[in-house]
């Protein structure tokens, strides 16, 4: 598998490490190309801040409305101590 890293190599510079080593399992769009939906694996939680500014960024770098970072995390990563940021995730994506 890939990291973002590897999979977006000019568009990646100066972006957080922690993000860009997430190893993608599959790349996604909808219809008119103008989304784009990265399924990525990561050891840990992610900070929140950190994903949705990388993902602005990304957005911007590479001309498209909207991009996403589907952080994909081992079930032992959970607990009460990570729910904050998965709140903050669940707000944006469910108003």
């Amino acid at each position: 598998m890939q990291t973002l890293r590897e999979f977006l190599r000019e568009y990646a510079a100066k972006l957080p490490g922690n993000v860009l080593d997430g190893k993608i399992r599959r790349v996604l769009s909808n219809k008119s190309r103008s989304r784009l939906f990265f399924e990525t694996e990561y050891p840990a939680p992610l900070p929140f801040a950190q994903l949705s500014e990388t993902e602005n960024e990304l957005a911007s770098r590479l001309e498209v409305e909207a991009c996403r970072i589907l952080c994909r995390y081992p079930a032992e990563c959970f607990s009460a101590e990570v729910l904050p940021e998965l709140f903050l995730t669940l707000r944006r994506e469910i108003p």
